[in-house]
């Protein structure tokens, strides 16, 4: 874990907290309509990765917060608002806990500007039982998650493009779990549960941030997995020291390279700070840094702060969205600026669906395998149709050989073959796939028929019809000779 920074901007969330409610008379109805006593479907805490007692009345009310984050959002922002600027709000605190270590007390309390005047109310949290076989399922999961994740470079740019700016009490962090490569492999294994990102406490500067979180695993709004993680986002540019130019020229002629749209981000270089290399190097885990600044960059038409740093060309990161699919082993592949980050596969096999069936009969075709293929944004479920810098997909085969080639078709909803690509077979991690590059996604078939390389294919009429009339010359002369003699 990151050292804070000297100008650490540490953020509590057991701090004061801002509510609509501007009378006693308001704040003390909003408390009458809490429960006295909530039951929650619900483990009842997160596991600590440290040892920080400060930080327990916060992971014992971690599932409450998760839940009404979750399913009632006027609750939650009444009760759990990170807001520590206004005069009036409310304080909530625990009380001692009860013997049996499953159930918490907290104390909710409205204050007036006025002394001793306020409202407040006990709330008892009550644990049910939940069914223990998906309790330890999720807990298999929560164990595959790492205490730490991050998003770095190029990818958090990607972010701040589609998303704007990391604000974690907003629903792009809650429902973008998959922002992070570490957990999106974990939400594409495991998607027979929802994944709800809680922020929390953390710090940072704007460019170099650290924030503890929790991640809670759902299913019909039951919570049966919660773990506390340590977000690692550094808002960070590389760029090669050896490149001709500034390092200001050098930072947007890499953001060209991947963002194609003409004047849509812009450097404010009216203020620009340079960073110390010991400071970067601590802070990004970078060994070979040669200089770096910090300043504004708007992209996308959001605006935020980030560090340009100067480095070797190895260490240059780039661009990659990438998803699998567990089920059915398809993987995609981009370095679009125009993909989101928390982008995932949805897959559907449709070789038996009416309209492909139409597709085989009028073009008779003979198939191998037929996908409708879809990416979706994981933030807000919404389809990525196109993508202009183009997608490579990657579908299992288990026949054929590396470098041979396939056809792949395009089947629209009506059952037209409106489309043919040619496809590769490549090997990765010793399975053959099929892979092509497109810039649309629907329904793809692939062509039973495998077109042979020819560099791969013995020919029988060359090679070997060669050694056979070579042996039947050496027979010849022998023959021969004998003869003679």
């Amino acid at each position: 874990m990151k050292k804070k920074l000297k100008f650490l901007l540490l953020v509590l969330l057991i701090i004061p907290i801002c509510v609509n409610a501007r009378t006693l008379e308001e704040a003390n109805e909003i408390l009458d309509s809490i429960e006295d006593t909530i039951h929650l479907k619900s483990i009842d805490k997160a596991d600590a990765i440290d040892d920080e007692e400060w930080a327990n009345y916060s992971r014992d009310t971690a599932p409450l917060r998760l839940y009404y984050q979750r399913t009632n959002k006027e609750m939650f922002d009444f009760l759990f608002s990170e807001n520590s600027l206004m005069e009036n709000g409310i304080n909530y605190y625990n009380e001692d806990n009860n013997d049996d270590n499953e159930n918490v007390t907290i104390t909710v309390s409205y204050t007036s500007s006025e002394p001793n005047n306020g409202v407040s109310k006990t709330i008892h949290i009550v644990y049910d039982e939940i069914d223990e076989t998906l309790k330890n399922n999720a807990k298999k999961i929560i164990d595959e998650i790492p205490n730490e994740i991050s998003l770095k470079g190029l990818n958090a740019i990607n972010y701040l493009y589609h998303y704007g700016e990391f604000i974690f009490g907003d629903s792009n962090i809650k429902k973008s779990g998959a922002i992070f490569p570490e957990l999106k492999k974990i939400i594409e294994k495991h998607q027979e549960y929802e994944y709800e990102i809680l922020g929390d406490r953390g710090g940072g500067t704007p460019y170099f941030m650290e924030r503890n979180i929790y991640i809670g695993l759902f299913k019909e709004d039951v919570l049966y997995g919660i773990k506390e993680v340590v977000i690692d986002i550094d808002k960070m540019i590389l760029v090669d020291k050896e490149e001709t130019g500034t390092i200001l020229s050098k930072a947007e002629n890499r953001l060209k390279n991947y963002y194609k749209k003409d004047n849509d981000f812009i450097f404010d270089t009216d203020d620009v700070q340079e960073l110390p290399v010991n400071e970067i190097k601590e802070y990004t885990g970078l060994n070979d840094v040669y200089g770096g600044v910090v300043l504004n960059l708007t992209i996308g038409g959001n605006e935020t702060t980030v560090s340009i740093i100067e480095t070797n060309s190895e260490t240059l990161d780039k661009i990659f969205v990438e998803s699998l699919d567990s089920l059915t082993g398809i993987n995609i592949y981009t370095e679009s600026f125009d993909v989101p980050i928390d982008s995932i596969v949805s897959i559907k096999n449709v070789i038996d669906e009416e309209y492909v069936k139409k597709a085989i009969q009028d073009n008779n075709l003979k198939l191998y395998k037929a996908f409708d293929i879809n990416l979706v944004k994981y933030s807000d479920k919404t389809l990525i149709k196109k993508i202009d810098d183009g997608l490579e997909v990657y579908i299992p085969i288990d026949k054929g050989n590396e470098s041979d080639k396939v056809l792949v078709y395009y089947i629209n909803d009506e059952g037209e073959k409106s489309d043919t690509i040619e496809g590769n077979i490549v090997k990765k991690n010793n399975q053959l796939y099929v892979k092509f590059v497109t810039n649309h996604l629907s329904t793809f078939a692939i062509d039973d028929e495998i077109q042979e390389n020819v560099k791969n294919t013995k020919n029988p009429q060359t090679s070997d019809h060669i050694v056979e009339l070579f042996g039947l010359l050496i027979i010849s002369i022998y023959c021969l000779f004998i003869v003679k003699k």
